[in-house]
């Protein structure tokens, strides 16, 4: 039986190359483009999994608005974990990334530099 299926299927390719070329290529793209979504997912989806309580992990973000745009950033200003961790007893850990920056912060159009 399935020797009849392979030579018939032969035969039909045979005949209509074209036809069967445009249907491989779409079944393969339809492939690239499923593993390609898949992946994407299972990496969003997996972020910071491997710690232990990856569900209570957050992250603090700063929108910066700027006159063509306004993104979330993950940055924020130095004395913010710790004033959280003082304002908030359920927090237990925090840890900060720093950049080797200057930051300057305007304040009544006294400009500030920040370290």
């Amino acid at each position: 039986m399935l020797k009849n299926i392979l030579i018939y299927s032969w035969r039909i390719l045979q005949r209509n190359p074209g036809y069967t070329l445009v249907n491989v290529a779409g079944l393969t793209l339809g492939f690239l483009v499923s593993i390609s979504v898949f992946l994407f997912v299972y990496h969003e989806l997996g972020y910071d999994r491997y710690h232990e309580h990856y569900d209570r992990i957050y992250r603090v973000e700063s929108r910066i608005i700027l006159p063509e745009s306004s993104n979330l950033y993950a940055i924020s200003a130095l004395p913010t974990a710790p004033a959280l961790k003082m304002d908030f007893p359920g927090i237990k850990k925090f840890t900060r990334i720093q950049f080797p920056m200057d930051l300057f912060v305007t304040h009544n159009r006294e400009q500030i530099r920040e370290r």
